[in-house]
């Protein structure tokens, strides 16, 4: 969702009296850059107690409407909600009265109370662009309801913030193809519009992450890395314009701060991965889904100890659950892992390895002995899935089964150098450097990571190289074409 936080309850002209409380709440406003939204709910509060009886009409509906909003910035959304219904009670010929109302009844899970007032609201005022705001987004959450703009005046239709809220409309209902030419076209009709301008880039990392076969291999055509890179650009001016707002849940600007971290990630720009993390570390960002991005890119540079941090002290969610029980597998602790499993956001192409490492859970517990059959057994959850059966490869080996481990690995290590997802190649990578199939892991890795591989990968590959016998040309050739990012790491060069 998009908000409009910085529209607060603004007045018409009043009498005398009224403009003088008016006032001391515009001074408050004023303030709204320098302080925090609790300083400021303060204030708001004292000046309520301070004006007493005054607190009608305009002055009653301003400072509720001024409180609800700094309990947004908060993320209060239980506190903020009854404020900003009450203040059109205040002041209902107040044109922002009706929109925080729609907003108020929207955020409170009213979507169809919100949408049915909105729609009054604009049949006595067509023009309330924000009422129009507020009602498009929460029609979103009406089932059946696919028309956006259904009842909303048409003369509203084309403006920049009703194609705003449209685009949040179409992207909340996943409809993907929607929403990023909806957005594509939005910004061209609005070159200056920075929000449709941050909608746009995040439309292009949307969809360019979207085509798995890039992703899971690493390589975009020369055309993607282009558009990522000025995406790129554009996200990443929006965080640092905006970076107050991160603290606030419903700001929108986080989903812009994802979306740089993202492109740094896909363009392989180390230091503003590195800096985009400890950003989130030092402002203590809470959100799930920056955590959840925060954690996958932490890790991916090694910084195993921040991603940590950031599934320590992040909001629980289903997505975070799958992250870390994946995290915990990868660790070692498959107990551990079965059990966040269960609950957990698992992504379509996670499922197999999921539920494999759940049935092999009990078979690594201390002192559990299990049969070799019963360890084949664990083979019926992969669906041939080459990660999958490489995962059951991986427990033979870590209950010393080394010639089992090699037998369930030979066919999903023939299946892993065919394939071009590179997690799939080092998933298989992983295992063969432990079981000492130094040829093999060069095989999967060496051809595939120029550019695009992560540390870990090239340190096993520059061992594996080292090791490999009997030499070869390829093993030298290896380190004369080291990439810049790695050339300096000493657990690499000293191999050569």
């Amino acid at each position: 969702m998009l908000l409009q936080l910085d529209r607060d309850a603004e007045t018409t002209e009043s009498d005398t009296i009224e403009r003088h409380g008016l006032r001391q709440i515009d001074i408050i406003r004023d303030q709204s850059e320098k302080l925090s939204p609790a300083d400021l709910l303060s204030q708001y509060k004292t000046l309520s107690t301070t004006l007493g009886n005054l607190n009608a009409g305009k002055i009653g509906y301003r400072l509720a409407v001024n409180m609800g909003l700094c309990y947004l910035r908060m993320g209060d959304i239980r506190s903020a909600c009854p404020l900003l219904i009450s203040g059109y009670d205040y002041a209902p010929a107040e044109p922002l009265a009706a929109a925080h109302r729609v907003l108020g009844y929207w955020l409170d899970g009213n979507s169809a109370e919100a949408v049915e007032f909105g729609l009054i609201a604009l049949e006595v005022d067509p023009f309330n662009a924000l009422v129009a705001y507020y009602t498009v987004q929460a029609r979103a959450d009406l089932a059946g309801d696919d028309d956006p703009l259904a009842g909303i005046p048409e003369e509203l239709h084309q403006t920049a913030d009703i194609l705003i809220a449209k685009i949040v409309f179409l992207r909340r209902r996943n409809r993907s193809d929607d929403w990023w030419s909806c957005a594509a076209k939005a910004s061209e009709r609005y070159p200056q519009d920075k929000n449709l301008e941050a909608l746009a880039a995040l439309a292009v990392v949307d969809q360019i992450t979207a085509d798995h076969e890039s992703i899971s291999s690493r390589v975009l055509d020369q055309d993607a890395r282009e558009k990522i890179t000025a995406a790129s650009r554009v996200l990443d001016g929006v965080w640092r314009s905006r970076r107050a707002e991160l603290c606030e849940p419903l700001s929108g600007v986080g989903q812009f701060f994802v979306g740089a971290l993202i492109c740094a990630r896909i363009l392989r720009d180390i230091r503003l991965v590195r800096e985009i993390l400890h950003v989130i570390y030092d402002d203590d960002l809470r959100d799930y889904a920056i955590n959840h991005t925060a954690a996958m890119a932490a890790d991916a540079i090694n910084e195993h100890d921040l991603a940590d941090a950031f599934i320590a002290r992040s909001e629980p969610h289903p997505s975070l659950r799958f992250v870390e029980g994946w995290r915990k597998a990868q660790r070692g602790d498959w107990e551990a892992a079965a059990a966040l499993f269960i609950g957990a956001a698992v992504p379509d192409t996670e499922r197999e390895g999921v539920a494999t490492v759940q049935a092999l859970a009990p078979l690594l517990r201390a002192g559990a002995n299990p049969t070799d059959e019963e360890i084949r057994a664990g083979l019926s959850a992969t669906d041939d899935e080459p990660r999958a059966v490489t995962l059951v490869a991986r427990a033979a080996h870590r209950l010393g089964r080394d010639g089992l481990a090699r037998e369930i690995f030979a066919p999903a290590l023939t299946k892993s150098k065919a394939d071009p997802s590179l997690a799939v190649r080092t998933t298989a990578a992983s295992l063969a450097f432990d079981l000492k199939l130094y040829t093999d892991v060069v095989d999967l890795l060496d051809t595939k990571i120029r550019d695009v591989g992560e540390q870990f990968e090239y340190k096993i590959v520059a061992v594996s190289h080292h090791l490999e016998l009997p030499r070869r040309e390829r093993n030298v050739r290896f380190y004369d074409n080291l990439p810049e990012f790695i050339s300096d790491d000493y657990d690499i060069l000293c191999r050569n």
